[in-house]
């Protein structure tokens, strides 16, 4: 586009045309182009301000022709990477292709195509929208080949049809069931999983499924919808016409498995009464764990489930009853045949507990989930007929009698089978024995007092120990529905191509509007939300605290943490700090003393300064009590006794040197007069030197200053007598 030639006299088509072409030029040549003047009859595009480009077109007459007039094509502006009339719907025509073929595409992708190629920025916003607007492009196909209901205009009711009056229709459901997925069905086990997903698209909607079960234990779709909510009438509208693509008397014998969906249960009762119904076991749970959390009343809740007669049920309730009453009574609320193998039925062969196979569609389809209705239903078509293709190329060469994923169960219940021991009893009848348990086996009515074998189609355990002892092939006594001739008739049917929507044949009905386009008001939800039971594997190395009540180290209290705690927060002192308070190793020091006592031996005693004050003198001759010794007390002082209302120190000689000093403010042991009992008494005056000295102690801690003896000599003179430390 940046070498398109304007020429005077060119005809465009409408207004529109001619300013896309301008907006395109812009784009190309990286110029700040805006229209000046645009009216009905008038179009003038100008660049910057003092840049002489302009662009003149004028409409022709009274057609819709446009028609260009004048132009000077010469710049004398910078390029810039902004164009300000560039648009998010040229935008998203530019980008159609690309989210046609990623529809996941991010919007950072976009940013970074449209730099790349055009060297244009492109604001996020403005790729946001374009990728929608490619999406609108998208989801403007014509034409379907499914039967549709729609939402008709009020003034359709009318019973003279005036042109003047708005008819209109709006997409309101649809429903897909092909022939080939009808005959497929007729071949496999009476099983159909119902369930309901949400699409990711701005119109909402949901997608109903109807899946059954191949020979091979794989998922078999039977029959799609797309409706507008999750209600009971979309569900008997899409079961009405489930029964009758596959009949009525083949669908009322049929086992249902669900999830327990909005209005499904009284759909079911609705459109087909009495028919047998299932709950999915792992959404049980789910609303289990709410009220009684904990792993092993799981372990019991799924032993209840998985307990294959209604004497081991009981048993297995007894012992809920006895961990828990509440939970008990919570589960013996839930009719059991809809939870537990002890009350299912025979017809259906499948002694599923959970509804995986919806779930494992639901997989499958979530990249097309996003994508618009038509463009969806087209992709889970291909899928589909993409599927029967490969399973019927695949059961070719398969050398088996019984397929692979019913072989694997086969050998479980082979390895399970050792423990036991048949005992015969009639020709065909075994007694089974391990321990105290035992089991009833049947071999030609195919049954066992277990009552797995009758419920599923494959042998149990107890059954094949007896096939076993008796040397019978164990592929003749497995169920018709798992071998390969029933694999082979059920994919023989094909799902035929189609054409693309250009090529669809026009019917005689109105178009079909898409449904009204809700704005959201966040950003476009994506990924699923976790229920209570999902595994949370983002980290590898941390353990999850998802679901736990957070208790804010900062005042204790629950529901919140230290960050997001509205109450003062508390000063933590810094660990220089809290060491320096706090006591050091085989030394005490007392920091509230006063200046002048020293802690000698284990005990606190008073010595006087050389010149003390009157303020202090009195306070030092308070007793104090006296403290644990640090090490062993060689000799201990002499307490004042209760005659003298003023304590007395009694000294004793004790050999040995004296230990360095290590404070210098500190008053020396030798310079410190012994005080006597009426110097003591007498609070004013001056100790006189003439009186005798106190002998230094060796285990005197002064409180003003740092310990003067090392810890390794204190472990040595701890070790050694009084008499020997002064060799150290």
């Amino acid at each position: 586009m940046s070498s398109y030639k304007w020429e005077v006299g060119t005809l465009y088509a409408s207004r529109q045309e001619f300013k896309e072409t301008v907006l395109a030029y812009a784009v190309h040549t990286a110029r700040s182009i805006k229209f000046k003047k645009c009216d009905l009859v008038r179009v003038r595009a100008v660049c910057q301000k003092d840049c002489p480009f302009w662009l003149y077109a004028h409409k022709v007459g009274d057609e819709s022709t446009w028609q260009l007039r004048s132009l000077n094509l010469q710049h004398t502006c910078m390029q810039t990477h902004r164009v300000g009339i560039l648009h998010t719907k040229w935008l998203g025509a530019q980008f159609k292709k690309k989210v046609e073929s990623n529809p996941r595409i991010k919007i950072r992708e976009l940013q970074a195509k449209a730099h790349k190629k055009w060297n244009v920025t492109v604001t996020k916003s403005m790729a946001a929208k374009s990728k929608q607007e490619a999406l609108k492009i998208l989801r403007a196909n014509p034409g379907s080949s499914v039967s549709l209901k729609v939402t008709r205009s009020p003034d359709f009711a009318q019973e003279v049809q005036n042109p003047e009056l708005m008819n209109y229709c709006v997409f309101q459901r649809l429903y897909v069931c092909f022939n080939a997925c009808k005959k497929s069905f007729q071949h496999v086990r009476p099983f159909i999983s119902l369930d309901g997903c949400f699409l990711k698209t701005p119109q909402g909607s949901q997608l109903l499924t109807a899946i059954g079960r191949d020979p091979n234990d794989q998922i078999l779709p039977i029959a799609y919808a797309v409706v507008e909510a999750e209600t009971k009438d979309s569900w008997v509208w899409f079961l009405r016409h489930l029964s009758e693509d596959l009949g009525a008397d083949k669908i009322g014998r049929c086992t249902f498995m669900s999830d327990q969906q909005k209005g499904l249960l009284p759909a079911l009762e609705e459109v087909i009464p009495g028919v047998d119904n299932r709950y999915c076991v792992r959404h049980l749970y789910n609303n289990f764990r709410k009220k009684f959390p904990g792993l092993e009343l799981k372990n019991q809740m799924w032993r209840c489930a998985k307990s294959t007669h209604w004497k081991d049920w009981e048993k297995e309730m007894k012992v809920m009853r006895l961990k828990n009453e509440d939970a008990f009574r919570h589960l013996n609320s839930i009719p059991p045949r809809f939870w537990s193998r002890s009350r299912f039925s025979f017809y259906s062969k499948c002694d599923s507990l959970v509804n995986n196979m919806s779930e494992s569609f639901n997989a499958v389809i979530v990249e097309a989930r996003e994508k618009p209705i038509v463009t969806m239903l087209e992709d889970i078509r291909v899928y589909i007929m993409t599927r029967w293709a490969a399973n019927r190329a695949k059961i070719q060469v398969y050398q088996g009698n019984i397929m692979p994923m019913i072989m694997k169960k086969l050998e479980k219940r082979v390895k399970d089978s050792r423990d036991w021991r048949p005992f015969w009893s009639a020709a065909s009848k075994y007694e089974v024995m391990c321990g105290l348990d035992k089991f009833v086996v049947d071999l030609a009515a195919c049954e066992c007092s277990c009552r797995r074998w009758q419920m599923s189609g494959l042998p149990c355990p107890y059954a094949i120990s007896c096939i076993t002892f008796k040397g019978l092939d164990l592929e003749s006594f497995v169920d018709d529905h798992y071998k390969k001739d029933a694999y082979l008739r059920c994919y023989q049917e094909v799902i035929h191509p189609l054409n693309g929507p250009d090529l669809w044949e026009r019917s005689q009905y109105d178009d079909v509007m898409p449904p009204p386009y809700r704005k959201p008001s966040h950003r476009p939800v994506k990924k699923r939300k976790r229920g209570p039971g999902d595994d949370d594997n983002r980290s590898q190395t941390h353990l999850s605290r998802r679901g736990q009540t957070q208790r804010c180290s900062n005042c204790g209290a629950l529901g919140h943490k230290k960050s997001g705690c509205t109450k003062p927060k508390k000063k933590v002192q810094p660990p220089s700090q809290q060491a320096a308070k706090g006591p050091r190793r085989c030394t005490k020091v007392a920091s509230s003393q006063p200046p002048g006592q020293t802690v000698q031996r284990g005990r606190l005693s008073k010595k006087s300064c050389s010149q003390p004050s009157p303020a202090t003198s009195h306070s030092n001759t308070a007793t104090t009590q006296p403290s644990k010794p640090v090490t062993r007390p060689r000799k201990m002082a002499v307490r004042p006794t209760d005659n003298s209302s003023k304590p007395k120190i009694q000294t004793k000689n004790v050999a040995g040197p004296a230990p360095p000093q290590s404070n210098p403010k500190a008053p020396s042991s030798q310079s410190l007069p012994q005080k006597s009992s009426a110097a003591a008494s007498s609070t004013g005056k001056k100790p006189s030197h003439s009186q005798p000295i106190q002998r230094k102690r060796r285990f005197s801690v002064i409180q003003t200053g740092a310990p003067h003896i090392p810890v390794q000599k204190l472990k040595l003179m701890a070790k050694l007598p009084p008499s020997a430390w002064g060799n150290l």
